[in-house]
């Protein structure tokens, strides 16, 4: 029993301390090299990285390659109706998405690897994915680092998140777009 509850208290110590260096990590990924090819990672890949997927390929999916996937091991679902008209109040439609797992190529053709919490950061260490390409949704708004899963919550809770996945969706895409712009503009003048 003891043992089990000073592991506990271990892998509490060891997420809290993840979460105080994921923001660092992802200001330096997002100020390294433009990204090119991006991979979004939740759980099921049928409601956050659902969403931030087909907004970027919406959005931004002429200047980079955009993917989106999940660690469930059941590909080609929906997204639920309730999350799809949840989804659609915030302006993204998921009506057409089908979920898909994510695979050790996914992880190697991406050059960044965004990831919504520590479930999934665990899942992507365990997978061995480069660290140096993940980015926590959450830090890029600098509120909540992670971004809940909402699949489970009620509707005013679910709500909130899409909210926050919507401003912050909409603060890495924009990241994005003046990396892509910027790194277009030194190569012209080059």
């Amino acid at each position: 029993m003891r043992n089990r509850h000073l592991a506990a208290i271990a892998r509490r110590v060891r997420h809290f301390l993840i979460l105080l260096q994921a923001s660092r990590a992802t200001r330096r990924r997002l100020g390294a090299a433009p990204i090119r090819r991006l991979l979004v990672v939740c759980y099921g890949n049928i409601c956050r990285s659902a969403y931030l997927g087909m907004l970027a390929q919406q959005e931004i999916g002429t200047l980079i390659e955009v993917c989106s996937g999940g660690f469930h091991v059941v590909g080609g679902r929906e997204t639920p109706q309730r999350h799809q008209a949840l989804a659609l109040q915030t302006g993204v439609d998921l009506s057409s998405h089908r979920s898909k797992t994510v695979t050790q190529l996914d992880l190697e053709w991406a050059d960044t690897i965004v990831l919504m919490d520590r479930y999934n950061w665990d899942r992507l260490r365990q997978m061995n994915a480069a660290p140096h390409k993940l980015v926590w949704l959450g830090a890029v708004t600098g509120e909540s680092v992670e971004i809940s899963d909402p699949y489970e919550l009620d509707d005013e809770t679910a709500r909130t998140v899409y909210r926050q996945l919507r401003r912050a969706s909409d603060t890495l895409i924009e990241l994005i777009r003046k990396r892509a712009e910027l790194s277009d503009a030194n190569v012209s003048h080059q």
